[in-house]
């Protein structure tokens, strides 16, 4: 029966398709080399929408990744992983940007203001939450915080063992304010070049009321009485500043800083009062310079103008891949890039601490093609040892 079959078919294929047993086995090799070839093109068709896929998805723009961490643990690990000096009992940190020193809770204090920032997947730790694991892990009891910057600075932060360690370490500081000497250094990135390239000034930041007096703003003097001094109506300090480099296009300018105190946010008011520019990603200051019939001048700190977010060069835009709808996304570009211990550890040797740019500060350094010197164009003094990552 299966034979008699068999033999219809064949012949239904001779008489109707001229084809005889050969032939039948080209054209069923054809037919499924056919086929094959039909879905390789369907599996290239898929593979190619997927590329076009990924080129249509965009890569996350770095102020975008400031806040990595997915657990306090990885946030710590991370700490742990870059820090910077570790030695006797004094451990240094590279703080990222937007971590607190301590909670809110532990301060008791309530957010006396709060930048218009946007730091995408924002974390709320603090240094203090992860002190227990950093201690574990570096073989200490514990660890307190000796030295930090505030929330919105990235940079180093000390770190010691125990009270001796950090009554040393206070000490090696105060000797470089008695001696008048910059014990730290700021850097910033600005959102133009300064009237100036480099100064020196001694000044005093204090706290002007409004004209409806419902609130204080910080400001810049020259002049000032002893007697504000003794009440703490001002704080004075002396301030010195160099540019580093000039971005491609003179929009901006990579600057170091050093100054004794950031009270009142002495770094950000400066930039804009005196150097007449702002630091970039200043959300709070940053709008006292306007651009005025091409020129650009300073405006009242009580108007409305001054607290919106600032209204940056369409270039410097460009280069940092922003339209100014997402220009509250630019963090802060401030980062304590080094403290010098004086006569730490031992008398007649100082200890320099550098920490290494955030990945985002890095970002920003490239895109505007600053140059930054190298740690061998940077000699140190003879009786300092340097410490950097």
């Amino acid at each position: 029966m299966k034979s008699t079959l068999q033999q219809f078919v064949q012949s239904v294929l001779l008489k109707s398709y001229k084809v005889n047993h050969t032939n039948r086995l080209s054209f069923a090799t054809a037919y499924n080399s056919d086929k094959k070839s039909k879905n390789r093109k369907i599996d290239s068709g898929n593979t190619n929408d997927e590329k076009k896929d990924q080129r249509d998805r965009k890569p996350l723009h770095p102020y975008k990744k400031i806040h990595p961490w997915t657990s306090i643990e990885n946030f710590s690990q991370d700490l742990i992983d870059n820090v910077i000096y570790n030695k006797n009992g004094v451990v240094v940190l590279n703080k990222p940007y937007g971590i607190s020193n301590f909670p809110r809770e532990v301060t008791g204090e309530k957010a006396k203001w709060e930048p218009s920032v946007g730091i995408s997947n924002s974390v709320d730790y603090s240094l203090l939450d992860v002190l227990p694991k950093i201690s574990k892990d570096l073989g200490y009891p514990s660890l307190s915080i000796v030295k930090s910057p505030e929330r919105y600075i990235s940079g180093i932060s000390i770190l010691a063992s125990d009270e001796n360690k950090a009554n040393a370490i206070k000490k090696a500081l105060s000797r470089a304010q008695c001696a008048k000497t910059f014990a730290k250094s700021y850097w910033i990135v600005t959102t133009k070049p300064p009237r100036s390239d480099s100064g020196e000034f001694n000044l005093a930041i204090r706290k002007k009321e409004s004209p409806c007096k419902t609130y204080k703003q910080p400001i810049i003097v020259t002049k000032w009485g002893e007697n504000e001094v003794k009440r703490r109506e001002v704080k004075t300090f002396d301030v010195c500043y160099r540019t580093i480099s000039v971005s491609d296009g003179n929009l901006s300018a990579l600057m170091e800083i050093q100054c004794f105190t950031t009270k009142w946010h002495a770094i950000r008011v400066f930039a804009s009062t005196l150097l007449v520019s702002p630091i970039l990603g200043d959300n709070i200051h940053g709008s006292r310079v306007k651009k005025i019939m091409g020129s650009y001048m300073h405006i009242s700190p009580f108007v409305d103008a001054s607290r919106q977010i600032p209204i940056l060069q369409p270039e410097l835009l460009k280069k940092l891949h922003l339209q100014q709808s997402q220009a509250v996304i630019i963090p802060a570009h401030i980062h304590l890039r080094e403290i010098t211990l004086m006569s730490f550890p031992s008398r007649g040797q100082d200890l320099k601490l550098v920490a290494p740019l955030p990945p985002s500060f890095q970002w920003t350094c490239d895109q505007l093609q600053f140059k930054i010197p190298t740690e061998n164009e940077e000699v140190p003094d003879e009786t300092s040892v340097a410490v950097s990552q």
